[in-house]
């Protein structure tokens, strides 16, 4: 049940918005993730500045900056990247023996509200429990001690604040084509 929620909520979006071709399928979903990747130093920066000031964790800064970026591309990697297959697969973009009939040319407006519904996916409280779960038993080692009590403790406001900041539907969807300036 790893990304069930994310694949549930692309599988409404993919019905009602759908793909013009697998490949665009694969493509879209790898740029999101590799956005991620390269965003990762960012949103560490903007939640340095953003987050700790709000929490009474003297340490917030250095933690961030230590494990913040490192963990949101391991997420983004996971619940994103290695996903873009199955994920397409559940749209039914790249199912061979059952071609989705609603795969269609992307709109601005599709795209734009298809970025919502996973902006809203994302942040959901038990698809981002799942993310730490993931984080404790993957990121987290002996090596780095507070890392636990970190992901528990700042994981879910940290990524919720930085996807309601870094997650712009029209931006985002500028950048992949489907809408111009």
């Amino acid at each position: 049940m790893q990304t069930s929620l994310f694949i549930f909520a692309l599988c409404l979006a993919g019905q009602a918005y759908g793909f013009e071709s697998c490949e665009e399928c694969l493509d879209v979903v790898a740029l999101i993730g590799n956005w991620t990747h390269a965003a990762a130093d960012n949103i560490a920066n903007y939640l340095e500045e953003e987050y700790c000031p709000t929490v009474e964790d003297e340490e917030c800064a250095m933690h961030v900056n230590e494990m913040y970026p490192t963990m949101l591309e391991m997420i983004a990697e996971e619940f994103i990247i290695l996903d873009a297959v199955r994920i397409c697969n559940h749209l039914k973009a790249c199912d061979l023996k059952e071609r989705n009939p609603m795969l269609k040319e992307m709109t601005c407006d599709d795209c734009k509200h298809y970025l919502e519904e996973i902006k809203h996916i994302l942040t959901n409280k038990e698809t981002v429990t799942e993310m730490e779960h993931w984080l404790e038993r993957h990121f987290c080692t002996d090596d780095i001690p507070h890392c636990p009590r970190f992901v528990r403790t700042h994981f879910y406001p940290m990524h919720e604040m930085a996807i309601h900041y870094f997650l712009h539907p029209k931006d985002n969807c500028n950048g992949l084509g489907y809408c111009e300036n």
